[in-house]
């Protein structure tokens, strides 16, 4: 009898609380990714009637509520993406102005930067408006957390792009009026992401007790 046969053999012995007490005592990992997507979920294992197993998920983990008001909470949601649009417009009519001062690399390599900044700052902000009041912690971390975290970067590169504007302007003065208007957009690209910096750095977030519990012989995901 083969190592297979008598494996299976064993099995085929074995209960079938046996099995599940095997399957819902087992260990739970899985890659970092993972645990952070379902950071705040509780998963355990179902025993199916035909003896496979399912994986089961509930959230039980905290929710996270903006301290504002229903009025402040619905102008942010309408503020962020009215923002983004104009810091948008601002920093595309900037950088693909056909301007002398763009095409050196010293402005280039702070634009080429921002780009996928622009980008990220997008998702955030969608995470932003189309979550609930009370946020998941995945919620919360891919919206105000993000938003927090990025814009500082984003302020970085738009201030390099207009230093380097400007380094450009007095170095070749002949032709530094046409770069005024990139310049000042790069500045204003600059301004907006401090505004919504502080605006958002300025909220304060209640945590809210879930009352979902971890189910038995459950694991919240960590």
């Amino acid at each position: 009898m083969g190592l297979n046969e008598q494996f299976k053999k064993w099995v085929d012995k074995r209960t079938k609380r046996q099995r599940e007490e095997e399957v819902l005592n087992r260990n739970w990992w899985h890659s970092r990714g993972y645990h952070k997507y379902f950071e705040g979920y509780s998963e355990y294992y179902i025993m199916k009637p035909n003896g496979k197993t399912k994986i089961e998920r509930i959230y039980t983990g905290l929710y996270y509520r903006a301290a504002v008001g229903r009025s402040k909470y619905i102008f942010l949601k309408i503020f962020y993406p009215l923002m983004w649009l104009i810091l948008a417009f601002l920093f595309i009519t900037a950088s693909a102005a056909s301007v002398s001062s763009n095409f050196v690399w010293y402005t280039a390599l702070p634009v080429a930067l921002f780009i996928p900044v622009l980008f990220y700052l997008a998702m955030a902000i969608l995470s932003y408006i189309i979550c609930r009041p009370k946020m998941e912690i995945r919620q919360y971390r891919s919206g105000s957390l993000a938003l927090i975290k990025s814009l500082p970067i984003g302020t970085v590169f738009c201030l390099l792009a207009a230093i380097a504007t400007l380094v450009y302007m007095l170095i070749n003065r002949s032709s530094a009026k046409e770069s005024l208007a990139s310049l000042v957009k790069f500045v204003l690209c600059a301004a907006i992401q401090i505004l919504l910096f502080f605006t958002e750095r300025n909220i304060e977030y209640d945590t809210v007790i879930n009352e979902n519990k971890v189910p038995d012989y459950g694991f919240e995901i960590q």
